[in-house]
């Protein structure tokens, strides 16, 4: 098991031919494990938050890695930068800005993803950006009469819900019905 194999030490494993973990190293496991001399055969499952905050090395070194909560965006790209052999499963729960940002620097750790939330709501030119990803993200958009923008667009169509404080115009309201948003 990782709880045994971690408990270990250089000499005695360094005498094995070949290492495996039976079940799955967490955080503090892969970390040991993965500076041992001996190669060590082992999947890294723990918390998003863990999952980042392991060494790269231990990452590097897993074959699967596994987020057992949702990650941000920074966890995910943690997650997706590793080298190691196998999968990465892992789903992002972010604010809308962050993911924004993740676009526009490096979408890799989102197209990797399995759902991506946004859990504070995109305005409408937020919407946009996320709706430009080639990958279905979950937001619900929040903004002002005056940023509404002049015909409907895949921001306002991949919406699930659209909140609009403040009174609207006959056209701006057009626009709103017109989205073929899912709320």
């Amino acid at each position: 098991t990782a709880t045994n194999i971690a408990a270990s030490s250089n000499p005695f494993l360094t005498k094995a031919g070949t290492v495996t973990v039976s079940d799955t190293a967490n955080k503090t496991q892969a970390n040991t494990i993965a500076a041992f001399d001996q190669a060590v055969t082992y999947n890294l499952k723990d918390t998003a938050a863990n999952i980042a905050a392991a060494n790269a090395v231990a990452r590097n070194e897993a074959v699967n890695i596994i987020s057992e909560t949702d990650a941000t965006y920074a966890e995910a790209k943690a997650i997706s930068d590793a080298s190691n052999s196998g999968t990465n499963t892992y789903n992002v729960d972010d604010s809308a800005a962050a993911l924004v940002a993740g676009i526009s620097t490096d979408s890799t750790a989102l197209l990797g993803a399995g759902a991506i939330t946004a859990d504070v709501n995109p305005n409408f030119a937020q919407a946009l950006v996320l709706a430009g990803l080639s990958k279905n993200i979950i937001y619900n958009i929040s903004d002002t009469p005056g940023n509404l923008p002049a015909t409907v667009n895949q921001g306002l169509h991949e919406a699930v819900n659209i909140s609009v404080s403040g009174d609207v115009t006959y056209a701006q309201g057009k626009v709103l019905d017109d989205a073929n948003n899912s709320g």
